[in-house]
């Protein structure tokens, strides 16, 4: 298995030591869900320190349209990104389409590829054609693929397909999944309050564009439209073969189970995934798809429902 606590510096393309990368267990029929959570964590404690390099903001070669999640831009009135250069920053960044290994990710940063790419409405249009080969990230649901060591990204309309739904969410386990159909999916680690509150992971959103831990109340996401599933092939028990105990963050760590180290540049699937708030995106126009509300800050008019929906999400 992979070193949960993946403390990681990624700095100058001369001093990027790919080898130094944890490496996560490549993809199998069935899955533990201590693996599944193992390579959530990696994936959010995952340390790099961007560059100018890996900013960017318009057309690529390929005339896909990029933004970067770099604390210097700004849309629609909000602060929509978070990365500075030469800052040390934590959580695999979001990348629209992206489905990176923290291996392939690393290379992609030392080739000079941009450091992810948000969410937009113009991009849910335009679907698996608006991902980028030239950044390097991951999408929500590209994150849950990798976490049930899939051997592709399934979207958020496809996950159902090899899953089944739970009656309710007393029944989520770790390793299991909260799917906003064609919207967004979060993976369940375990209840904080039984019945009340949850701790997941999740790829994105909004206003922190990468990786991370979240507490979430159940009520929320019901009224949402959240429904649980579970992964037809993921099993209990102890991490599988691979598996290590978790490295402290500054010992070194030893490569783990096979993955291939190349990024998946515009992997086939159905479509990308995005998150709406109904109601805000049509008056907000080209706004960010796949968000959560946590901590939502916006101007105008629609700012009063941004805060009382992040209020809700964390029960305030």
């Amino acid at each position: 298995m992979v070193a949960a606590a993946a403390s990681l510096v990624l700095s100058a393309c001369d001093t990027i030591n790919v080898s130094d990368v944890p490496r996560i267990p490549g993809p199998s029929k069935k899955v533990t869900r201590a693996d599944a959570i193992e390579i959530a964590r990696t994936y959010a404690e995952l340390e790099w320190t961007p560059e100018e390099r890996h900013a960017f903001h318009g057309t690529d070669e390929h005339k896909v349209s990029i933004h970067t999640p770099d604390a210097g831009f700004r849309k629609a009135g909000l602060k929509s990104g978070y990365w500075k250069a030469g800052q040390l920053e934590s959580g695999m960044p979001y990348k629209w389409g992206g489905f990176d290994t923290p291996r392939s990710f690393a290379r992609g940063l030392k080739k000079g590829r941009f450091a992810g790419d948000i969410a937009t409405n113009k991009k849910r249009k335009l679907r698996e054609l608006a991902a980028s080969p030239s950044a390097v990230g991951i999408d929500c649901s590209g994150f849950v693929s990798r976490c049930w060591r899939l051997d592709k990204p399934y979207s958020t309309r496809e996950l159902h397909k090899i899953s089944r739904e739970l009656s309710s969410y007393d029944e989520l386990q770790s390793g299991d999944i909260l799917n906003l159909h064609d919207k967004h999916v979060l993976l369940f680690s375990h209840w904080v309050e039984r019945g009340r509150l949850l701790y997941v992971y999740e790829a994105g959103a909004y206003p922190e564009w990468k990786v991370s831990g979240n507490r979430i109340y159940a009520d929320w996401l019901q009224d949402e439209g959240y429904v649980a599933y579970r992964y037809e092939n993921i099993r209990d028990g102890h991490p599988g073969k691979s598996a290590r105990p978790r490295a402290k963050r500054d010992e070194a760590r030893p490569a783990a189970a096979e993955t291939p180290d190349e990024p998946v540049e515009n992997p086939a699937r159905e479509g990308r995934d995005g998150w709406w708030l109904p109601g805000l995106v049509s008056s907000l126009g080209d706004l960010f798809d796949d968000r959560s509300p946590l901590d939502r800050k916006a101007t105008g008019p629609d700012e009063a429902a941004f805060k009382r929906s992040a209020a809700r999400r964390r029960g305030r």
